[in-house]
């Protein structure tokens, strides 16, 4: 099991040559604040393949000026591309990630039921303890996004 200091090391070393690279969008950089000048705190993370291409793509769970961000980097051969998959207030929010064969979305709302979903793969899961779970996972071109507690 690697230490705080060793994640946020890694998580440092991969932001810092993926800048060097040119491989993040100015989307990406300024979700980050890479390109504010403003401080950015790792909160946590995971390396899994989300897209299934066989490459390791990485969750970074981050804070920056108030908000907290789940930014995922999908491993291309030619760099890293990333996505913001949430931005919000920050909170007591968790990031992990593990594999999941089916979910069952919430029935949250009126009129609404539960949906059993088929995954079969890796998803990134944001909780707030004692409180709501969030699950994304890759659908063809795309993360999907699934309330599957409140």
């Amino acid at each position: 099991m690697l230490s705080m200091k060793a994640i946020m090391y890694i998580a440092n070393m991969i932001l810092t040559k993926c800048l060097a690279l040119g491989v993040l969008t100015g989307a990406v950089l300024y979700a980050a604040g890479a390109l504010s000048g403003n401080a950015v705190a790792f909160q946590g993370g995971c390396a899994v393949d989300f897209d299934r291409d066989r490459l390791d793509d990485l969750a970074l769970l981050v804070r920056r000026d108030g908000l907290v961000e789940l930014i995922v980097l999908l491993h291309r051969e030619s760099g890293y591309d990333g996505r913001v998959l949430y931005r919000g207030k920050e909170g007591n929010l968790l990031v992990s990630c593990r594999y999941a064969k089916i979910i069952t979305s919430t029935a949250a709302g009126k009129g609404s039921s539960s949906v059993p979903i088929a995954i079969n793969g890796m998803v990134v899961a944001l909780a707030q303890p004692e409180s709501s779970e969030t699950l994304f996972y890759w659908r063809r071109d795309g993360f999907e996004e699934v309330q599957i507690s409140d």
